[in-house]
């Protein structure tokens, strides 16, 4: 086999991952008069959930830090996971997620509360979606999830 033609085999199985990762994407992604239905909703729990921080591939533990969130649940049963890392989203780095996406045995919730009168963007707010990630300034999961959660309180 030739150089240019092993280059044009890894140039193409490049491509198809790209264009089979952009397809999985899209098929999370929600239009516009979702995403203002869903941040709409009344939540009538939230959970402060943790999990073991790992690897970006997610194959290795990252001992003493965990990733957290709030699992939020809607007034029609439904369950999402706020949460915020880097590059998490395309324009903010605090996402929500349906809780179903969420590896239940890895998760533990830490604490619960009922909520009344609150709808999803409240906790989205007060999670800072457009601070950047930053593990040094403080802007990370575990503060945005506590900041979240203290809608319960309010």
């Amino acid at each position: 086999m030739t150089y240019n033609r092993v280059w044009f085999y890894v140039f193409l199985l490049g491509s198809l991952i790209v264009s089979l990762h952009t397809v999985a994407s899209l098929a999370d992604s929600r239009n516009q008069a979702e995403l203002t239905k869903l941040y709409n909703s009344n939540v009538v729990k939230a959970e402060y959930v943790k999990r073991p921080m790992t690897s970006s591939d997610g194959r290795k533990r990252i001992p003493l830090i965990p990733h957290a969130g709030v699992r939020l649940t809607l007034d029609n049963g439904d369950k999402y996971l706020l949460h915020k890392g880097p590059d998490y989203g395309k324009s903010s780095d605090t996402v929500i997620t349906p809780a179903s996406n969420m590896k239940q045995s890895t998760w533990t919730a830490k604490k619960s509360a009922p909520v009344q009168g609150k709808i999803v963007n409240d906790f989205m707010k007060n999670a800072l979606p457009d601070k950047k990630w930053n593990a040094w300034n403080g802007n990370h999961c575990i503060n945005a999830a506590k900041r979240a959660f203290s809608q319960t309180r309010k």
